[in-house]
């Protein structure tokens, strides 16, 4: 009996060790006051489609508001040759540039001027030709829908990939409802909006790339884009995915896959641990001053 009594002794100031050696860890990241700028976009090379950029400001770990969109900015591309193009803000942080097309043999750059006076700038970039997609594929796959993605550069220049996409998809609601309550009047009359069949919609989350250069033939096979349960609501009526496809440079499909490495892929004892990336815009007035984003 006392045997038992003192190991139980032993046994809860253990615990009582153990417990004080956790002590919160607060990095000082997490509650910096700085905030860096935030480039989100492309210049398109398709003829007829429209150039848009989004600007806003990095957020600390601890912030649950929206980031902020960074306003007023002045925004060009301009080229090697000294050609300059000048993007309208639209909505609030969003930049757009339409009619403009790049040549194939000129090399760009981002130029950015911030309502606050900040002056940034992208290194020149070449123009890459994106190859068409072959075709969106799917098959059912552990009790749901796998869709993937097909393509290939015949002339075998690309190598490195990237996709995004939109989803759509028609459900119907769980009660069909054929009156309305007006409150004003209080008074409940027949439904004239059908409110049964709805629309839902998505867009990618994830940073999806792929690189054949390690292979004999520029070819993209069966690359997953989305996996969805065959109970999801997705497939109850309609559904539709819309991708869109990017040719890289070998420094942007670096800059993306290690983005989605550090984003993506933490979790585990063997992820990778997470770290600082910064893309090919930089301060040319302050090199600490920070830009995530890469302008392709």
């Amino acid at each position: 009996m006392k045997n038992r009594l003192v190991k139980q002794v032993i046994g809860s100031m253990l615990v009582l060790l153990v417990g004080s050696c956790v002590d919160p860890y607060q990095p000082k990241e997490i509650t910096s006051p700085d905030t860096y700028l935030v480039v989100n976009g492309f210049f398109n090379s398709e003829p007829g489609t429209t150039t848009t950029f989004q600007l806003s400001r990095s957020q600390n770990l601890s912030d649950t508001k929206t980031p902020t969109a960074e306003t007023r900015a002045t925004i060009t591309i301009e080229s090697a040759h000294n050609a300059v193009y000048s993007l309208k803000e639209g909505s609030a942080g969003v930049y757009s540039l339409s009619g403009v097309t790049p040549l194939s043999n000129e090399t760009y750059r981002l130029h950015i001027r911030t309502s606050g006076g900040k002056d940034y700038v992208s290194d020149y970039v070449p123009v890459v030709a994106t190859p068409p997609i072959d075709s969106v594929s799917w098959r059912v796959e552990n009790e749901g829908v796998a869709i993937n993605v097909n393509t290939h550069d015949p002339q075998n220049n690309t190598h490195y990939y990237r996709w995004e996409f939109d989803e759509t998809w028609e459900y119907n609601a769980a009660y069909s409802s054929s009156y309305e309550y007006i409150a004003a009047t209080k008074s409940i009359i027949s439904r004239t909006e059908d409110i049964f069949t709805c629309w839902g919609n998505s867009n990618s989350r994830n940073i999806m790339v792929s690189s054949t250069a390690r292979l004999s033939q520029d070819v993209v096979s069966q690359y997953p884009l989305i996996s969805i349960a065959g109970s999801s609501v997705k497939f109850q009526n309609k559904y539709s995915i819309l991708v869109r496809q990017y040719a890289l440079s070998q420094d942007g499909y670096n800059y993306y896959d290690q983005l989605a490495k550090i984003t993506q892929n933490i979790g585990s004892l063997f992820d990778p641990q997470p770290s600082q990336i910064t893309g090919n815009i930089h301060s040319s007035t302050n090199a600490t001053d920070l830009v995530l984003g890469y302008f392709g």
